[in-house]
């Protein structure tokens, strides 16, 4: 265990008792669902590149948007899942999104 501390700063792998991991750091104290940085691999940091949100959809609730631009006026041009484009509304604000997170729902 002392090995996995050095390997990724501190970062350990833990499970919740129904099996979802979760992250902790020995060092800082810090706790997430989201693996860390620190832990990932080469594909796996290529795969959350990018700023991505959630974006307001009609029929779904929220869906997956890869920002392509800020415009001056506020509003956020992002590209969806789908390949279409899309632009929120003046002052919306859209909670980022850490795409490997998304493993998580798929189980």
């Amino acid at each position: 265990r002392k090995r996995d501390i050095l390997d990724h700063e501190g970062w350990l792998e833990r499970k919740t008792a129904d099996g979802v991991s979760y992250y902790h750091n020995g060092t800082t104290g810090e706790l997430t669902w989201d693996m860390p940085d620190e832990m990932k691999n080469e594909g796996q940091i290529e795969y959350d590149s990018g700023n991505w949100v959630w974006f307001p959809d009609s029929t779904d609730g929220y869906v997956p948007a890869q920002v392509i631009n800020r415009r001056n006026d506020g509003r956020v041009e992002v590209q969806l899942e789908n390949g279409e484009t899309a632009v929120s509304r003046r002052g919306q604000t859209l909670a980022k999104l850490v795409r490997s997170s998304l493993a998580k729902l798929e189980r």
